[in-house]
Order: C-alpha cells, then sequence, then structure tokens
C-alpha cells in the first residue's frame, strides 16, 4: 500500500496516450496504491476554468483520486473526504484581495468592528507618521524595486502601500518575480552554475557553504528561520520559505517560460512538494520541482520518495505484484536480521521479555515498516507488525484503512472468519476491541487496532 501523490503536470501527461499505460496501472490498483489531491492541484487547474479541456482535468483527476483530498485546516494538513467536483464547486482564489488598498482594507474591519472600538481610529493616526529612507537606499536598484513608487518623504502608509503594490506585482504580473530574481543574482548573490548538477542529497551542505562565502555566517535553515524573527512557524512556513529561497539562489529555478508566469507558480509547486511529504511517493514531471523537493525531503528528514514519470512506472510495477506462495517465509528470512536491527531490548526481571525492533527494508505486504520480536520467557515468540510514518503524516484515511484489512484477508484468507462485513467495518472506525484472527499448528496470527493510535497491527505468536 503506498500513499502517492501526483503533481498536476502528471495528471495532465495521463491524459495522453503515451501515458496510457501508467495511467491503467494507477486506475487498475487502488487496492494497492492510494492516490491524494489538494488544493494545490486547483492552484494549477483553475488557470484554464472556462476553456474547453477544464472539465475534462476535473474528471481525468478524480478518476484517479476518487475523494480523497490533503489540505490544510488551521495550518495544519488534514485528510478529507471531498471529490474533485465538489472542491471546484467551493473553491474559492483569495489573491485578488492583495488588490485591496489600505483604506478598503480598514473599511472592511470597520464594518465588522464593535461600537465604541477606537483601535482602527489609533492606527489610522500611526500611519501618518514619517518614515524617513536614507537618500543612499533610492540609489540602490533592488531596494527601489522591492518599494516601488514611494515617495520622497514617505510616511508608514506609503512604506505600508509600496509593500502592498510589491507583493501584488509579485503575485498578478507576469514576469515580475524573474525579473526581481535576476536582480538578485546580477548583485552576485547566486550559487555556481554547476549547481543543476550537485546532488540533491548535498545540495543544502553546499548552499550553507555559499552563504558562509557571501559573509551570511549561518547554515541554509537558520538562514531560512532568520527571516521570520524568531516567530513561531508551521512546518508547512518554514518549508515552503526553503523551497522559494532555493528558487531565488538559483537550485534548478523555475525557468517561468510564459508570460503569465508569476511567484504563485513558484509557491504553488513548494506546496505540492511539502503536501506530497505527507505521501509515500511524490510522482512529478517537473525535473526542477523533482530536484528540489528531493533536497528538501532530504534536509527536513521526510522520508517520501521522489519520483519521475518513468521511476513511476517501475515501482509501481514492482510494488503492485501478487505475493507469491513463498512469500511470507522469504520476506521473514530477509528482514528479520541483524541488519534491519535498530533497537535491542534485555529483560531485567523474569516477567518482562527480551525484544529485538527490526525497521524492514521493503514493507511487510506492502504496509507494515517495522516488526518487533519478542522472546518470551516461556519459550514462545511473538512478532508485532507495525506501520510507523517518517514523514509528515500522522494519520490515515478511512479508506487506507479498509486497504490494510483487505490486503492482509486476502493474503491470509476468509475462511471461518463470522461476522467478517461488520468487523471490517469497526475496524476502519478505529475500533479497538474488534479482532480477526487465524490459527494453525504451531500458533496463530490477530490483526487488531492499536490502543494509542486506532491503526491496524498484525501479530504472530509462534510456540
Amino acid at each position: 500500500m503506498k500513499r502517492i501523490y501526483l503533481d498536476w503536470g502528471v495528471v495532465s501527461y495521463l491524459k495522453k496516450d503515451k501515458y496510457a499505460k501508467l495511467r491503467n496501472l494507477l486506475v487498475l490498483n487502488k487496492d494497492r496504491l492510494f492516490l491524494v489531491y489538494s488544493s494545490a492541484h486547483f492552484e494549477d487547474l483553475m488557470k484554464s476554468k472556462g476553456e474547453p479541456q477544464f472539465n475534462n482535468d476535473i474528471q481525468t483527476l478524480s478518476a484517479l483520486v476518487d475523494d480523497h483530498l490533503l489540505d490544510f485546516n488551521k495550518g495544519v494538513v488534514w485528510p478529507y473526504r471531498a471529490t474533485p467536483e465538489d472542491f471546484c464547486h467551493n473553491y474559492v482564489d483569495n489573491s485578488s484581495k492583495l488588490s485591496q488598498d489600505i483604506d478598503s482594507f480598514f473599511s472592511a474591519i470597520e464594518a465588522a468592528s464593535i461600537p465604541g472600538d477606537n483601535s482602527i481610529d489609533q492606527i489610522r493616526a500611526n500611519m501618518n507618521v514619517a518614515f524617513p529612507i536614507p537618500r543612499e537606499f533610492r540609489t540602490n536598484e533592488l531596494f527601489m524595486r522591492t518599494l516601488p513608487g514611494l515617495p520622497e518623504s514617505p510616511t508608514v502608509r506609503d512604506v505600508i502601500e509600496s509593500v502592498r503594490q510589491f507583493l501584488c506585482d509579485m503575485m498578478m504580473n507576469g514576469g515580475s518575480y524573474k525579473e526581481y530574481r535576476k536582480s538578485i543574482h546580477e548583485t552576485g548573490f547566486k550559487l555556481e552554475a554547476n549547481a543543476g548538477n550537485w546532488e540533491d542529497e548535498k545540495a543544502i551542505d553546499k548552499i550553507s557553504l555559499f552563504l558562509k562565502s557571501k559573509g551570511i555566517n549561518m547554515s541554509f535553515n537558520d538562514y531560512v528561520k532568520m527571516s521570520f524573527h524568531g516567530k513561531k512557524i508551521t512546518d508547512y512556513e518554514f518549508f515552503t520559505a526553503a523551497y522559494c529561497i532555493l528558487d531565488m539562489l538559483g537550485f534548478h529555478s523555475d525557468k517561468l517560460p510564459k508570460a503569465s508566469n508569476t511567484v504563485r507558480n513558484v509557491t504553488t509547486d513548494a506546496k505540492h512538494a511539502y503536501i506530497a511529504g505527507f505521501c509515500d511517493w511524490f510522482v512529478t514531471a517537473d525535473t526542477r520541482l523533482y530536484h528540489k523537493a528531493k533536497a528538501l525531503y532530504r534536509n527536513f528528514r521526510v522520508s517520501t520518495s521522489v519520483l519521475s514519470l518513468d521511476e513511476a512506472m517501475l515501482e509501481i510495477e514492482e510494488e503492485t505484484r501478487p505475493f507469491n506462495q513463498n512469500y511470507l517465509r522469504t520476506f521473514i528470512e530477509n528482514e528479520l536480521n541483524d541488519e534491519n536491527i535498530v533497537e535491542r531490548h534485555r529483560k531485567e526481571n523474569e516477567m518482562d521479555p527480551d525484544f529485538v525492533i527490526y525497521k524492514f527494508s521493503r514493507r511487510f505486504l506492502g504496509i507494515f515498516t517495522h516488526g518487533i520480536h519478542y522472546l518470551n520467557s516461556n519459550g514462545s515468540h511473538l512478532i508485532q507488525f507495525k506501520l510507523a510514518f517518517d514523514n509528515y503524516s500522522r494519520f490515515l484515511f478511512y479508506d487506507e484503512v479498509a486497504m490494510i484489512i483487505d490486503t492482509i484477508t486476502g493474503y491470509f484468507g476468509l475462511q471461518g472468519i463470522s461476522d467478517y462485513d461488520s468487523r471490517r467495518k469497526k475496524f476502519i472506525e478505529g475500533n479497538t476491541d474488534v479482532a480477526i484472527s487465524w490459527r494453525f499448528e504451531n500458533g496463530f496470527i490477530c490483526v487488531k487496532n492499536d490502543e494509542e493510535r486506532h491503526r491496524p497491527e498484525l501479530y504472530f505468536m509462534l510456540n
């Protein structure tokens, strides 16, 4: 079972006959592959709203992801049930609000304020305080590009309005971000021309060395954090800022070839990469996004694999192979060995069992990442198979739980199991009292939900 995130470029490519085989593999193997989407897809998709292919694009996305949505709620990503059609109906693009001037902004706040609250009047008064800008700054082209239209003797209002104009220009006007990035490069703040050939896994360390060569004695991560001035930030804010700085410095910078391209193209790609960090695989057709995502996943210790279309084809074919007759024996022989041990525990008293924790090089039944082998005092063995995340995710969709149960029962069979449909439903709901078990000559196998995480775990008891 793999949770997979496809960026919008891949979804578009899958409509082509050249990628019909990959599209069919994804659609026909939904019992082993779990595809998700996010609002970032709509930041790309809505650019073509009103055009003939728009509805076809929605249908293509829907056929892949069903109703499996990953999206934000108060800065945190959660799983939701919503089809792309549902999401499209409720999607709102708030970028146009940047064009709202300060007076309109204050008027909107005043309309919602409590009678007698004069805080807005106080803020308005402070807007007219002088904000002198040293004359030497005005000869700096980059500074003046950042604060366009600033009068000779600006006030706080003028500075804020100038910043708003800059943001609006970056977000709404094609080519503005590209020109701004070029201006920064012309000051010498750009990685070497060979940076595109760096190994992605070593890129962040090399960028830290580049910063030191420019007199900035801090790591890349510290440099990113510096722009937040000590404010507590979310993983998403940290990841997005890091992604944009990579692009700004010249590490596989987005070419932005279309006249309509803005900074939103970069931030949307960053959003794709971040939300893909809640998945096992991130499949992208964008080579520049591919390299930046790989570098940042390594930097933030996110285990998500970044795959090109060709790499995804090979991985999916391998992932969806049927389990052969000797699968169980072969897996135990190959994975429960000393090389995969990550922790040992020696018993301190007779009631305390010895146990060893394994981290598998490949998932058991395509599901479980770890195994805990207990050697009990009576000589029996218990192996507990667990799913642990080493990416941003800490949750499962209900449909993923159903997939886990179906995979386990599909492998071990349903013979002798009563009320299966009822038990399956309780598993999906997170019930920790329900269990499904199989007995054999030297022990038994059981699957039940973990008491704390309400997530299916598998147990082998061997006499």
